[in-house]
Protein backbone atom coordinates (compact mmCIF):
# COMPACT_ATOMS: atom_id res chain seq x y z
CA UNK A 1 0.00 0.00 0.00
CA UNK A 2 1.57 3.36 -1.15
CA UNK A 3 1.80 5.90 1.33
CA UNK A 4 2.97 9.98 1.44
CA UNK A 5 7.10 9.45 2.41
CA UNK A 6 8.68 12.69 3.96
CA UNK A 7 12.34 13.49 2.11
CA UNK A 8 13.96 13.00 6.02
CA UNK A 9 12.33 9.49 5.44
CA UNK A 10 13.55 9.46 1.56
CA UNK A 11 16.95 10.62 2.14
CA UNK A 12 17.87 7.60 4.26
CA UNK A 13 16.29 5.27 1.84
CA UNK A 14 17.77 6.45 -1.14
CA UNK A 15 21.12 4.56 -0.20
CA UNK A 16 19.43 1.46 -0.77
CA UNK A 17 20.40 -0.57 -3.84
CA UNK A 18 18.09 -1.68 -6.16
CA UNK A 19 19.00 -5.84 -5.99
CA UNK A 20 15.49 -6.73 -5.30
CA UNK A 21 12.74 -8.27 -7.18
CA UNK A 22 10.92 -4.97 -8.85
CA UNK A 23 8.04 -3.63 -10.31
CA UNK A 24 7.83 -1.29 -13.22
CA UNK A 25 9.31 1.64 -12.53
CA UNK A 26 7.50 4.98 -13.25
CA UNK A 27 8.77 8.14 -13.83
CA UNK A 28 5.93 9.86 -13.92
CA UNK A 29 3.40 10.57 -11.09
CA UNK A 30 0.44 12.59 -9.88
CA UNK A 31 0.13 14.52 -6.49
CA UNK A 32 -3.00 15.74 -4.97
CA UNK A 33 -3.17 18.85 -2.83
CA UNK A 34 -5.83 19.60 -0.52
CA UNK A 35 -6.82 22.98 0.87
CA UNK A 36 -6.59 24.99 -2.10
CA UNK A 37 -9.10 28.03 -2.77
CA UNK A 38 -11.24 28.21 -5.12
CA UNK A 39 -10.16 30.42 -8.58
CA UNK A 40 -6.24 30.71 -7.46
CA UNK A 41 -3.21 29.50 -9.21
CA UNK A 42 -1.18 27.23 -8.28
CA UNK A 43 2.78 26.53 -9.57
CA UNK A 44 5.03 23.92 -8.68
CA UNK A 45 8.42 23.80 -9.99
CA UNK A 46 11.07 20.60 -9.76
CA UNK A 47 14.06 21.04 -7.96
CA UNK A 48 15.40 17.71 -7.23
CA UNK A 49 14.48 14.76 -9.77
CA UNK A 50 13.52 11.86 -8.48
CA UNK A 51 14.30 8.13 -9.69
CA UNK A 52 11.68 5.53 -7.98
CA UNK A 53 11.08 2.19 -7.48
CA UNK A 54 8.22 -0.30 -5.62
CA UNK A 55 9.77 -3.72 -4.86
CA UNK A 56 7.90 -6.63 -6.11
CA UNK A 57 5.85 -8.48 -3.34
CA UNK A 58 6.76 -6.12 -0.58
CA UNK A 59 5.21 -2.18 0.26
CA UNK A 60 8.94 -1.10 0.44
CA UNK A 61 9.63 1.77 -1.61
CA UNK A 62 13.45 2.97 -2.62
CA UNK A 63 13.75 7.14 -3.81
CA UNK A 64 16.80 8.36 -4.91
CA UNK A 65 16.96 12.07 -5.26
CA UNK A 66 19.08 14.21 -7.71
CA UNK A 67 20.04 18.08 -8.50
CA UNK A 68 17.64 19.31 -11.37
CA UNK A 69 19.90 21.15 -14.00
CA UNK A 70 17.83 23.89 -13.45
CA UNK A 71 18.60 24.56 -10.01
CA UNK A 72 22.29 23.39 -10.03
CA UNK A 73 23.54 27.27 -9.28
CA UNK A 74 21.39 27.74 -6.56
CA UNK A 75 22.80 24.57 -4.85
CA UNK A 76 26.41 25.47 -5.79
CA UNK A 77 26.02 28.61 -3.59
CA UNK A 78 23.31 28.08 -1.08
CA UNK A 79 24.86 27.41 2.99
CA UNK A 80 27.75 25.57 1.81
CA UNK A 81 26.21 22.82 0.06
CA UNK A 82 28.57 23.58 -3.19
CA UNK A 83 26.70 21.57 -5.51
CA UNK A 84 26.81 18.46 -3.93
CA UNK A 85 23.68 15.99 -4.49
CA UNK A 86 24.63 13.71 -1.14
CA UNK A 87 25.19 17.31 0.90
CA UNK A 88 21.57 19.09 -0.33
CA UNK A 89 19.72 15.81 0.33
CA UNK A 90 20.95 15.42 3.65
CA UNK A 91 20.41 19.04 4.22
CA UNK A 92 16.87 19.10 3.65
CA UNK A 93 15.86 15.93 5.03
CA UNK A 94 17.29 17.44 8.86
CA UNK A 95 14.21 19.72 8.48
CA UNK A 96 11.46 20.08 10.62
CA UNK A 97 8.02 20.53 8.46
CA UNK A 98 6.94 23.80 10.22
CA UNK A 99 11.01 25.64 11.14
CA UNK A 100 11.37 28.61 10.68
CA UNK A 101 14.86 26.86 8.68
CA UNK A 102 12.70 25.64 6.19
CA UNK A 103 10.30 28.30 5.89
CA UNK A 104 13.34 30.36 4.89
CA UNK A 105 15.07 27.63 2.83
CA UNK A 106 11.41 27.59 0.75
CA UNK A 107 11.32 31.25 0.18
CA UNK A 108 14.64 31.48 -1.18
CA UNK A 109 14.06 28.53 -3.45
CA UNK A 110 10.81 30.27 -4.81
CA UNK A 111 13.36 33.72 -5.52
CA UNK A 112 15.03 31.73 -7.09
CA UNK A 113 12.52 30.17 -9.36
CA UNK A 114 11.03 33.19 -10.09
CA UNK A 115 13.76 34.72 -11.24
CA UNK A 116 14.64 31.84 -13.40
CA UNK A 117 11.11 31.64 -14.68
CA UNK A 118 11.49 35.50 -15.91
CA UNK A 119 14.39 35.28 -17.21
CA UNK A 120 13.19 32.62 -19.48
CA UNK A 121 15.69 29.96 -18.20
CA UNK A 122 13.51 26.91 -16.77
CA UNK A 123 12.78 23.75 -18.69
CA UNK A 124 9.76 22.99 -20.20
CA UNK A 125 9.22 20.03 -17.85
CA UNK A 126 9.85 22.28 -14.37
CA UNK A 127 7.04 24.21 -14.00
CA UNK A 128 3.48 23.14 -14.09
CA UNK A 129 0.91 25.32 -13.15
CA UNK A 130 -3.19 24.83 -12.78
CA UNK A 131 -6.15 26.92 -11.06
CA UNK A 132 -8.35 25.27 -8.35
CA UNK A 133 -12.26 24.85 -9.31
CA UNK A 134 -12.92 23.82 -5.88
CA UNK A 135 -10.47 22.71 -2.53
CA UNK A 136 -8.30 20.45 -4.54
CA UNK A 137 -6.19 20.37 -6.97
CA UNK A 138 -4.26 17.03 -8.91
CA UNK A 139 -1.16 17.81 -10.61
CA UNK A 140 -1.44 14.61 -12.90
CA UNK A 141 1.00 12.93 -15.30
CA UNK A 142 4.06 14.69 -14.24
CA UNK A 143 7.81 13.76 -13.51
CA UNK A 144 8.61 12.23 -10.82
CA UNK A 145 10.40 14.79 -8.04
CA UNK A 146 10.95 17.24 -4.86
CA UNK A 147 8.42 20.34 -5.62
CA UNK A 148 8.03 23.85 -4.58
CA UNK A 149 4.08 24.44 -4.41
CA UNK A 150 3.45 28.09 -5.25
CA UNK A 151 0.28 29.49 -4.58
CA UNK A 152 0.24 33.09 -6.96
CA UNK A 153 -0.52 36.28 -4.90
CA UNK A 154 -0.75 34.80 -1.88
CA UNK A 155 -0.62 37.24 1.12
CA UNK A 156 2.46 35.62 3.11
CA UNK A 157 4.02 34.00 -0.29
CA UNK A 158 3.81 30.76 2.15
CA UNK A 159 5.00 28.00 -0.41
CA UNK A 160 5.04 24.30 0.18
CA UNK A 161 7.97 21.60 -0.76
CA UNK A 162 7.24 17.76 -0.99
CA UNK A 163 7.66 14.85 -3.32
CA UNK A 164 5.66 13.96 -6.60
CA UNK A 165 5.35 10.35 -6.75
CA UNK A 166 2.75 7.58 -7.58
CA UNK A 167 -0.42 8.68 -5.84
CA UNK A 168 1.10 10.97 -3.73
CA UNK A 169 -1.03 13.60 -1.63
CA UNK A 170 -0.14 16.64 0.28
CA UNK A 171 -2.35 18.87 2.75
CA UNK A 172 -0.88 22.66 2.33
CA UNK A 173 -0.28 24.75 4.80
CA UNK A 174 -3.25 27.33 4.88
CA UNK A 175 -3.50 29.98 2.85
CA UNK A 176 -3.98 33.18 2.65
CA UNK A 177 -4.66 35.88 0.06
CA UNK A 178 -4.81 40.00 0.64
CA UNK A 179 -8.18 41.00 2.10
CA UNK A 180 -9.44 44.49 2.95
CA UNK A 181 -12.09 45.38 6.28
CA UNK A 182 -14.10 48.46 5.74
CA UNK A 183 -16.19 49.97 9.19
CA UNK A 184 -17.11 53.21 10.06
CA UNK A 185 -14.74 54.21 12.47
CA UNK A 186 -16.03 54.52 16.18
CA UNK A 187 -13.08 54.40 18.04
CA UNK A 188 -12.91 50.76 18.59
CA UNK A 189 -13.34 47.86 16.30
CA UNK A 190 -15.64 49.98 13.59
CA UNK A 191 -19.24 49.33 13.17
CA UNK A 192 -20.75 48.20 9.76
CA UNK A 193 -23.37 50.80 9.78
CA UNK A 194 -25.33 53.48 11.39
CA UNK A 195 -27.20 56.51 10.76
CA UNK A 196 -26.67 60.03 10.37
CA UNK A 197 -28.13 63.36 9.68
CA UNK A 198 -27.35 64.88 6.31
CA UNK A 199 -24.56 66.75 6.49
CA UNK A 200 -22.77 64.37 9.08
CA UNK A 201 -19.05 63.68 8.60
CA UNK A 202 -18.89 59.95 8.72
CA UNK A 203 -14.96 58.38 9.45
CA UNK A 204 -14.38 55.03 7.95
CA UNK A 205 -11.18 53.00 8.44
CA UNK A 206 -9.67 50.68 6.21
CA UNK A 207 -7.48 47.68 7.39
CA UNK A 208 -5.75 45.13 5.69
CA UNK A 209 -1.65 43.67 5.85
CA UNK A 210 1.04 43.99 3.67
CA UNK A 211 1.81 41.18 1.22
CA UNK A 212 4.44 39.39 0.42
CA UNK A 213 6.58 40.79 -2.35
CA UNK A 214 8.80 38.58 -3.21
CA UNK A 215 10.14 37.68 -6.98
CA UNK A 216 8.17 41.12 -8.07
CA UNK A 217 10.07 43.13 -10.34
CA UNK A 218 6.98 45.97 -9.15
CA UNK A 219 4.21 45.94 -7.55
CA UNK A 220 0.69 47.11 -7.97
CA UNK A 221 -1.21 47.55 -4.86
CA UNK A 222 -4.72 49.92 -5.57
CA UNK A 223 -7.88 50.83 -3.01
CA UNK A 224 -11.08 51.01 -4.72
CA UNK A 225 -13.59 52.20 -3.12
CA UNK A 226 -17.52 52.39 -4.78
CA UNK A 227 -19.43 55.08 -2.69
CA UNK A 228 -22.75 55.92 -2.46
CA UNK A 229 -23.69 58.85 -4.31
CA UNK A 230 -25.58 60.15 -1.04
CA UNK A 231 -21.81 60.00 0.36
CA UNK A 232 -19.32 63.28 -0.71
CA UNK A 233 -15.62 62.09 -0.73
CA UNK A 234 -14.08 64.71 1.79
CA UNK A 235 -10.12 64.01 -0.24
CA UNK A 236 -9.09 63.25 3.41
CA UNK A 237 -7.08 59.97 2.63
CA UNK A 238 -4.57 59.21 5.48
CA UNK A 239 -2.29 55.88 5.25
CA UNK A 240 -0.15 54.06 7.83
CA UNK A 241 1.71 51.16 6.95
CA UNK A 242 3.37 48.94 9.92
CA UNK A 243 2.71 52.06 12.12
CA UNK A 244 4.31 54.70 10.05
CA UNK A 245 2.35 57.11 8.38
CA UNK A 246 2.76 57.28 4.29
CA UNK A 247 3.82 61.35 3.03
CA UNK A 248 1.39 62.03 0.59
CA UNK A 249 3.96 61.42 -2.97
CA UNK A 250 3.69 57.57 -1.49
CA UNK A 251 0.37 57.40 -2.78
CA UNK A 252 -2.00 59.10 -5.19
CA UNK A 253 -6.27 59.90 -4.61
CA UNK A 254 -7.71 60.79 -8.24
CA UNK A 255 -10.50 62.91 -8.97
CA UNK A 256 -13.48 60.54 -8.46
CA UNK A 257 -15.29 58.70 -11.64
CA UNK A 258 -19.19 59.05 -11.46
CA UNK A 259 -20.06 55.47 -12.32
CA UNK A 260 -24.50 55.97 -12.38
CA UNK A 261 -24.92 54.72 -9.27
CA UNK A 262 -22.24 55.87 -7.19
CA UNK A 263 -18.81 57.30 -7.27
CA UNK A 264 -15.75 55.09 -7.63
CA UNK A 265 -12.51 56.32 -5.61
CA UNK A 266 -9.08 54.74 -5.92
CA UNK A 267 -6.08 55.38 -3.48
CA UNK A 268 -3.07 54.24 -5.75
CA UNK A 269 0.00 53.19 -3.88
CA UNK A 270 3.28 54.46 -5.86
CA UNK A 271 6.07 51.74 -5.69
CA UNK A 272 4.28 49.54 -2.99
CA UNK A 273 6.94 47.66 -3.34
CA UNK A 274 9.39 50.04 -2.24
CA UNK A 275 6.60 50.76 0.43
CA UNK A 276 5.91 46.72 1.68
CA UNK A 277 10.01 45.84 1.39
CA UNK A 278 10.55 44.31 4.75
CA UNK A 279 7.53 44.69 6.45
CA UNK A 280 5.49 41.64 4.64
CA UNK A 281 2.48 41.39 7.38
CA UNK A 282 2.53 44.05 8.94
CA UNK A 283 -1.06 46.33 9.21
CA UNK A 284 -1.80 48.53 6.40
CA UNK A 285 -4.70 51.06 7.99
CA UNK A 286 -6.19 53.74 5.73
CA UNK A 287 -8.69 56.60 6.77
CA UNK A 288 -10.94 59.41 5.66
CA UNK A 289 -14.24 60.47 5.42
CA UNK A 290 -17.08 61.22 3.36
CA UNK A 291 -20.77 63.67 4.17
CA UNK A 292 -24.22 62.52 3.90
CA UNK A 293 -25.43 64.82 1.67
CA UNK A 294 -28.92 65.87 0.07
CA UNK A 295 -28.79 62.60 -2.55
CA UNK A 296 -28.81 60.09 0.28
CA UNK A 297 -31.36 57.47 0.50
CA UNK A 298 -33.93 57.62 2.94
CA UNK A 299 -34.95 54.57 4.60
CA UNK A 300 -33.94 50.88 5.25
CA UNK A 301 -31.80 50.57 2.20
CA UNK A 302 -29.35 52.93 3.08
CA UNK A 303 -26.66 54.39 1.58
CA UNK A 304 -24.01 51.84 1.05
CA UNK A 305 -20.24 51.94 0.42
CA UNK A 306 -17.78 49.28 -0.18
CA UNK A 307 -14.03 48.37 -0.91
CA UNK A 308 -11.75 46.31 -2.49
CA UNK A 309 -8.37 45.72 -3.10
CA UNK A 310 -6.70 45.36 -6.81
CA UNK A 311 -3.01 43.51 -6.38
CA UNK A 312 -0.19 41.70 -8.08
CA UNK A 313 -0.90 38.48 -8.17
CA UNK A 314 2.25 36.77 -10.46
CA UNK A 315 5.80 38.31 -10.17
CA UNK A 316 6.41 36.36 -13.87
CA UNK A 317 3.51 38.86 -15.30
CA UNK A 318 3.56 42.41 -14.52
CA UNK A 319 0.32 43.69 -15.41
CA UNK A 320 -1.10 40.24 -13.96
CA UNK A 321 -3.78 41.33 -10.76
CA UNK A 322 -6.07 39.68 -8.69
CA UNK A 323 -9.19 41.72 -7.29
CA UNK A 324 -10.36 40.73 -3.40
CA UNK A 325 -14.20 39.90 -3.04
CA UNK A 326 -16.82 43.15 -3.22
CA UNK A 327 -18.21 41.51 0.03
CA UNK A 328 -17.83 43.89 3.19
CA UNK A 329 -20.32 46.49 2.82
CA UNK A 330 -20.98 49.41 5.47
CA UNK A 331 -24.27 50.96 5.12
CA UNK A 332 -25.15 54.71 5.91
CA UNK A 333 -29.09 55.08 7.23
CA UNK A 334 -30.83 58.88 7.67
CA UNK A 335 -34.98 59.56 8.03
CA UNK A 336 -37.01 62.46 6.78
CA UNK A 337 -38.45 64.20 9.00
CA UNK A 338 -41.47 65.85 7.63
CA UNK A 339 -43.43 68.38 9.72
CA UNK A 340 -47.16 69.55 8.99
CA UNK A 341 -48.11 73.08 10.57
CA UNK A 342 -51.58 73.36 10.91
CA UNK A 343 -54.23 76.01 12.94
CA UNK A 344 -55.13 74.63 16.31
CA UNK A 345 -58.53 74.87 15.92
CA UNK A 346 -58.47 72.62 12.65
CA UNK A 347 -56.91 69.71 14.52
CA UNK A 348 -58.70 66.62 15.78
CA UNK A 349 -61.21 65.91 12.57
CA UNK A 350 -60.59 65.40 8.94
CA UNK A 351 -56.78 66.17 8.15
CA UNK A 352 -57.86 67.04 4.45
CA UNK A 353 -59.83 69.42 6.39
CA UNK A 354 -56.55 70.89 8.32
CA UNK A 355 -56.10 74.30 7.92
CA UNK A 356 -51.83 74.26 6.59
CA UNK A 357 -49.79 77.18 8.05
CA UNK A 358 -47.39 79.18 5.51
CA UNK A 359 -44.32 81.42 6.81
CA UNK A 360 -43.96 79.88 9.97
CA UNK A 361 -40.04 79.80 10.44
CA UNK A 362 -38.38 77.17 12.22
CA UNK A 363 -34.41 75.80 13.24
CA UNK A 364 -33.27 72.58 14.41
CA UNK A 365 -30.70 71.91 16.93
CA UNK A 366 -28.74 69.49 18.46
CA UNK A 367 -28.86 71.13 21.94
CA UNK A 368 -31.69 73.06 24.12
CA UNK A 369 -28.53 76.16 23.59
CA UNK A 370 -28.78 76.28 20.17
CA UNK A 371 -25.69 74.36 18.86
CA UNK A 372 -25.12 71.38 16.99
CA UNK A 373 -26.55 71.37 13.56
CA UNK A 374 -27.59 75.49 12.94
CA UNK A 375 -26.31 75.38 9.24
CA UNK A 376 -27.86 72.58 8.46
CA UNK A 377 -31.22 73.03 6.91
CA UNK A 378 -33.89 70.98 4.81
CA UNK A 379 -36.19 71.54 2.68
CA UNK A 380 -37.38 72.79 -0.76
CA UNK A 381 -37.54 70.91 -4.16
CA UNK A 382 -34.03 68.75 -3.36
CA UNK A 383 -35.30 68.23 0.28
CA UNK A 384 -31.87 69.56 1.17
CA UNK A 385 -29.91 72.99 1.39
CA UNK A 386 -27.07 74.03 3.06
CA UNK A 387 -27.58 78.00 4.46
CA UNK A 388 -24.60 79.78 4.79
CA UNK A 389 -26.11 83.06 5.94
CA UNK A 390 -27.66 80.84 8.84
CA UNK A 391 -31.68 81.70 7.81
CA UNK A 392 -34.21 79.44 9.38
CA UNK A 393 -36.45 77.53 7.58
CA UNK A 394 -39.69 78.66 6.70
CA UNK A 395 -42.68 76.38 5.64
CA UNK A 396 -44.01 76.16 2.13
CA UNK A 397 -47.60 77.18 0.94
CA UNK A 398 -48.94 73.46 2.33
CA UNK A 399 -47.44 74.40 5.61
CA UNK A 400 -44.65 71.79 5.26
CA UNK A 401 -41.22 71.19 5.32
CA UNK A 402 -38.52 68.32 5.59
CA UNK A 403 -35.54 67.80 7.89
CA UNK A 404 -33.23 64.58 6.77
CA UNK A 405 -32.06 63.27 10.36
CA UNK A 406 -30.19 59.87 11.96
CA UNK A 407 -30.03 59.33 14.94
CA UNK A 408 -30.45 61.79 18.26
CA UNK A 409 -32.07 64.41 19.89
CA UNK A 410 -33.04 67.07 18.25
CA UNK A 411 -34.49 70.72 19.49
CA UNK A 412 -36.75 72.30 17.05
CA UNK A 413 -37.31 75.78 17.53
CA UNK A 414 -39.98 77.90 15.87
CA UNK A 415 -38.46 81.57 15.08
CA UNK A 416 -41.32 82.77 13.86
CA UNK A 417 -44.98 82.52 13.42
CA UNK A 418 -47.64 83.47 11.24
CA UNK A 419 -49.07 86.33 10.87
CA UNK A 420 -52.25 86.16 13.78
CA UNK A 421 -50.89 83.43 15.42
CA UNK A 422 -48.57 82.31 18.83
CA UNK A 423 -45.14 81.05 18.29
CA UNK A 424 -44.16 78.74 20.44
CA UNK A 425 -41.05 79.69 22.87
CA UNK A 426 -40.04 76.36 24.19
CA UNK A 427 -38.60 74.15 21.50
CA UNK A 428 -40.63 70.75 20.31
CA UNK A 429 -37.70 67.79 21.65
CA UNK A 430 -37.35 64.69 19.93
CA UNK A 431 -35.75 61.33 20.29
CA UNK A 432 -34.91 59.34 16.95
CA UNK A 433 -32.99 55.83 18.33
CA UNK A 434 -32.10 53.96 15.21
CA UNK A 435 -30.81 50.00 16.12
CA UNK A 436 -28.52 48.94 13.41
CA UNK A 437 -26.71 45.30 13.71
CA UNK A 438 -23.95 44.54 11.34
CA UNK A 439 -25.14 46.81 8.33
CA UNK A 440 -29.13 46.36 8.53
CA UNK A 441 -31.85 48.51 9.99
CA UNK A 442 -33.72 47.04 12.90
CA UNK A 443 -35.72 49.35 13.95
CA UNK A 444 -36.69 53.01 13.96
CA UNK A 445 -37.83 54.48 17.40
CA UNK A 446 -38.97 58.53 17.71
CA UNK A 447 -40.06 59.75 20.81
CA UNK A 448 -40.96 63.25 21.59
CA UNK A 449 -40.87 65.39 25.15
CA UNK A 450 -43.40 68.44 25.33
CA UNK A 451 -41.94 71.56 25.26
CA UNK A 452 -42.23 73.51 28.52
CA UNK A 453 -45.15 75.81 27.37
CA UNK A 454 -47.66 72.93 27.31
CA UNK A 455 -47.66 73.26 23.20
CA UNK A 456 -46.19 69.49 21.79
CA UNK A 457 -46.07 67.98 18.61
CA UNK A 458 -49.59 66.51 18.75
CA UNK A 459 -49.21 63.75 16.59
CA UNK A 460 -46.05 61.52 15.19
CA UNK A 461 -46.31 58.57 12.77
CA UNK A 462 -43.32 56.83 11.74
CA UNK A 463 -43.06 54.22 8.11
CA UNK A 464 -41.61 51.55 9.15
CA UNK A 465 -41.34 50.99 4.60
CA UNK A 466 -39.65 54.09 3.66
CA UNK A 467 -38.58 55.48 7.09
CA UNK A 468 -40.47 59.54 7.15
CA UNK A 469 -41.34 60.81 10.03
CA UNK A 470 -44.72 62.05 9.88
CA UNK A 471 -45.59 64.81 12.74
CA UNK A 472 -48.33 67.30 13.08
CA UNK A 473 -47.38 70.91 14.82
CA UNK A 474 -49.98 73.22 16.06
CA UNK A 475 -50.34 77.00 16.18
CA UNK A 476 -52.75 78.73 18.19
CA UNK A 477 -53.83 82.71 17.39
CA UNK A 478 -53.27 85.54 19.21
CA UNK A 479 -56.91 86.03 20.59
CA UNK A 480 -59.97 84.94 19.49
CA UNK A 481 -60.62 88.15 17.48
CA UNK A 482 -59.86 92.24 18.02
CA UNK A 483 -60.19 93.45 21.08
CA UNK A 484 -63.73 95.42 22.13
CA UNK A 485 -64.15 98.77 21.65
CA UNK A 486 -67.10 100.95 23.09
CA UNK A 487 -70.56 100.54 21.25
CA UNK A 488 -72.15 97.46 20.61
CA UNK A 489 -70.53 96.78 17.53
CA UNK A 490 -67.88 96.03 19.38
CA UNK A 491 -69.56 94.14 22.02
CA UNK A 492 -70.57 91.70 19.57
CA UNK A 493 -67.74 91.51 18.33
CA UNK A 494 -66.25 90.90 21.39
CA UNK A 495 -68.61 87.88 22.68
CA UNK A 496 -68.02 86.28 19.44
CA UNK A 497 -64.68 86.49 20.24
CA UNK A 498 -65.39 84.97 23.60
CA UNK A 499 -66.57 82.15 21.88
CA UNK A 500 -63.71 81.69 19.68
CA UNK A 501 -61.30 81.80 23.49
CA UNK A 502 -63.82 78.94 24.67
CA UNK A 503 -63.36 77.05 21.68
CA UNK A 504 -59.54 77.52 21.93
CA UNK A 505 -59.69 76.45 25.73
CA UNK A 506 -61.33 73.16 24.59
CA UNK A 507 -58.35 72.54 22.25
CA UNK A 508 -56.03 73.33 24.74
CA UNK A 509 -57.21 70.93 27.20
CA UNK A 510 -57.36 68.77 24.81
CA UNK A 511 -53.94 68.54 23.75
CA UNK A 512 -52.46 69.47 27.45
CA UNK A 513 -54.55 65.89 28.06
CA UNK A 514 -52.15 63.71 26.32
CA UNK A 515 -48.95 62.42 27.26
CA UNK A 516 -46.29 64.32 28.23
CA UNK A 517 -44.28 61.37 26.41
CA UNK A 518 -45.07 59.73 23.18
CA UNK A 519 -43.30 56.97 21.02
CA UNK A 520 -43.51 55.62 17.45
CA UNK A 521 -41.79 52.67 16.85
CA UNK A 522 -41.17 51.09 13.24
CA UNK A 523 -39.39 47.47 13.34
CA UNK A 524 -37.60 46.09 10.30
Amino acid sequence: MKRVIGLAVAALLMVSNFAVPAMANPTLGSITINKTVEGKVYDIYRVLDLSYRETSGTNEERFAYTINPDFQAFFDKYNGINGDRAKAVEFISKFAPNSSEFTDFSNAVKEYALELHKAGKLSIDVWFTETATKNTIVFENIPLGYYLFYPEGSLSGLCNMDTVYPGAVINIKHIEYPEIDKKIDDGDKGKAGGSYTVGDVIPYILRSQVPDTTGYDSYIYIVTDKMSKGLTFNDDVEIKVDGSPLSDDMFAVPTPIDKGDYNEIKIIFNNAKDIFKHVKGADIVITYSATLNDKAIIGPDGNSNSATIEYSNDPKVTDSTGTTPDVDIVKVFTFKLNVLKIDAETFGGDPDAYYRLNDATFSLWTTKERAGVDTRYYGGDTLYRLDDDMNPLTTSNNGEFDFMIGEGTFYLFEEKAPAGFHKTEEPYIFIVEAKVEDNELKSLIVSQKKPDDNKNIVDMEVDADTGIIEAVILNYSDSGGILPGTGGAGTKIYMMGGGLLLLGSVAGMFISNRKKNRKTVANY
